[in-house]
């Protein structure tokens, strides 16, 4: 090929031809450029996916389709920023692809970027599909506070469940694969804020998104919610997965006064701090009148 092409992703399309996917390593087009190429590697079709960018990993689904995940370039007003994607590309008899579904996940306001695991997306025995991705990683590491969000769609993506885990410290998932129960296994490091020091994690879910079994220095527990970034400046993010409840936020400032008060039944939701002072803040987060999550929140 004559084209500047950064390697991501090959596999096994079918009995008489491969895949072979990457992108603009300038990042001057951010999308996906998939080639197809015969049993003897001659290319007999081209094609890209607009938005759908590096991260990529590849899941045969029939032999005219397949799972595609990665990062996704979203466009909101005024901005645009990553978020991450898993979709089904299928292809017609000319070697024509299509986008059949797409599922991308991204958050609203102020961004934290959000990265793929290195394999990020693993078919289960039970025709579900596993996907995850790692939340506020900065690279190169900063050792910021990072999570790790976990999904299970059906073969159609639909969406089953998510799971977020970590956020108490840098954690990078790495790998993902499906057990023969049904169910999933994380992998990755995680890095301490203060020491600097790595160590690994090993974490497994059963097919209802509970965690089972984990390896890890202290102990993991699923996150009820996210509030990022955190110390932040002008956008407090809220993020519930699933969430369509009527849940309320309270902000108080050390003097225990009630600063914000806004009502929402989204999982994502953010509010504008730019009026509020620099300063430690307590939130709570409410639902039928009581509190299910409160901690402190730093505007710097």
């Amino acid at each position: 090929s004559n084209n500047n092409f950064s390697y991501q992703r090959a596999m096994e399309f079918n009995d008489s031809c491969y895949l072979m996917c990457g992108f603009d390593p300038d990042f001057t087009n951010l999308s996906l450029t998939t080639y197809v190429l015969d049993s003897s590697f001659n290319i007999i079709a081209i094609d890209s996916f607009p938005k759908l960018w590096n991260g990529i990993s590849l899941i045969k689904r029939t032999n005219k389709s397949f799972y595609a995940s990665g990062r996704h370039l979203v466009s909101m007003p005024g901005n645009e920023h990553d978020g991450v994607a898993i979709e089904i590309v299928d292809y017609d008899s000319s070697l024509v692809f299509n986008l059949k579904n797409l599922y991308h996940y991204e958050k609203y306001g102020a961004d934290t970027p959000d990265y793929p695991l290195i394999k990020s997306v693993s078919s289960s025995y039970n025709n579900s599909i596993y996907f995850a991705s790692n939340i506020n990683v900065q690279y190169p590491l900063t050792f910021i506070n990072s999570w790790i969000s976990v999904f299970n769609f059906d073969s159609l993506l639909n969406l089953n469940w998510q799971r977020i885990i970590g956020g108490d410290e840098c954690y990078i998932g790495c790998e993902m694969f499906a057990t023969i129960d049904s169910g999933c296994v994380i992998a990755g490091y995680l890095g301490d804020l203060t020491s600097q020091m790595y160590d690994i994690f090993l974490v497994k879910f059963n097919k209802n998104g509970d965690i089972v079994n984990s390896i890890l220095p202290n102990s993991m527990y699923v996150k009820t919610h996210i509030i990022y970034p955190n110390p932040g400046n002008n956008v407090l993010n809220v993020f519930i997965p699933g969430n369509n409840k009527e849940t309320t936020i309270e902000l108080y400032n050390s003097l225990g006064m009630l600063c914000k008060k806004e009502v929402f039944n989204s999982e994502n939701y953010y509010i504008e701090t730019s009026d509020l002072a620099n300063g430690i803040y307590l939130y709570k987060l409410l639902q039928a009148n009581k509190i299910f999550a409160s901690d402190k929140w730093i505007k710097n």
